[in-house]
């Protein structure tokens, strides 16, 4: 058996088994998809490694104290800037705890007595908080993190009480810096909504957001707010962006191939760069104003990024065709569209 040291990090999300009996069986999956799968892509980006599926939660592990750190402070904010999932359920917020142990392997878990310590003292954490032991406190790089003590925890079964700190993580929350925004619109859904029965604007409706969920899901992305045929969501490079917006191309071409022409589907986007403002009830700020203003501009279809997102592309560049020259629909920014198919 393997056995390693590494910083251990427990995600609990709070009441979400009252969450999710309080909706229809439909839409259970749907919120703890929204609420768990941007905290595994945030692991794994930041290095870290998911090592199950709790049922309420996670159990994961970095090599890096630092990394793990970062993440404990992003997924907080996951749930702080945005309690409620974008179908309308509320995961009540979550609850991390880490510590550094050696760990060994067994089978698809991790055994160890630092393991257990995580566990235990995951369930002293306060809503929304960030609990770490004095090994991970005396490792951090104090220039990055702040921490306040906390009293000593004698937990069950662990023979000495564990010295545990409070990692302070409000001057992360409101804002976060330099993300990758999309927003789509979906085009004809007034005309349709006054032809289409409930049920069939519902049926399509949910398609599309379907849509974005898988192609999200596949680019590491996060969708963040649905409003009517409008569908906000975020990456964290410019290349993921990118090849969501393709997948989602290609995911309503494979649609309209199997519709009457009346029935296919048409839209436009925006991709753009900056800092997001994250209050409670969505998303907001200049980059989402801006890019609405620009998305009512464009001629209906036409997808497009801005300079800012075209200049950080590697290898997806190629996907684009010329640009719109600037000031063509009111704004400074060069934009470049996605190549016809």
């Amino acid at each position: 058996m393997d056995t390693r040291t590494v910083t251990v990090m427990i995600v609990d999300l709070v009441d979400s088994t009252a969450t999710i009996a309080a909706v229809p069986s439909v839409r259970m999956t749907e919120i703890m998809r929204d609420a768990a799968e941007p905290i595994r892509s945030l692991v794994e980006r930041l290095g870290g490694t998911v090592i199950k599926f709790t049922g309420d939660g996670y159990l994961t592990t970095f090599r890096s104290a630092t990394s793990a750190l970062h993440a404990a402070t992003q997924v907080v904010g996951l749930f702080s800037s945005q309690a409620k999932s974008v179908v309308g359920g509320r995961i009540k917020g979550c609850r991390v705890s880490l510590n550094i142990c050696d760990v060994t392997s067994y089978e698809n878990d991790i055994l160890g007595e630092g393991v257990v310590v995580a566990a235990r003292m995951e369930k002293y954490v306060p809503l929304n908080s960030v609990y770490v032991t004095s090994a991970v406190r005396d490792v951090a790089k104090m220039g990055e993190f702040q921490f306040e003590k906390v009293d000593d925890l004698i937990l069950s079964g662990i023979p000495s009480p564990v010295v545990v700190y409070r990692l302070l993580t409000e001057s992360y929350r409101g804002v976060e810096r330099d993300v990758y925004l999309t927003v789509t619109d979906l085009i004809g859904m007034s005309k349709a909504a006054a032809e289409l029965s409930l049920t069939e604007l519902n049926r399509t409706l949910q398609g599309w957001v379907g849509s974005h969920r898988d192609c999200l899901r596949e680019t590491s992305g996060r969708l963040r707010a649905v409003a009517g045929d409008n569908v906000i969501s975020t990456h964290v490079t410019a290349e993921e962006a990118v090849d969501f917006l393709v997948r989602l191309q290609s995911a309503v071409d494979a649609y309209n191939a199997g519709v009457e022409p009346g029935r296919a589907l048409t839209f436009s986007s925006i991709t753009c760069r900056g800092d997001l403002f994250v209050p409670d009830f969505g998303v907001a700020g200049p980059l989402v104003s801006g890019a609405f203003s620009i998305l009512g501009k464009l001629a209906a279809g036409t997808k497009v990024i801005t300079k800012g997102v075209f200049d950080r592309l590697a290898s997806s560049g190629d996907s684009f065709s010329g640009h719109l020259a600037e000031g063509l629909v009111g704004n400074d920014e060069t934009l470049h569209v996605l190549r016809g198919r």
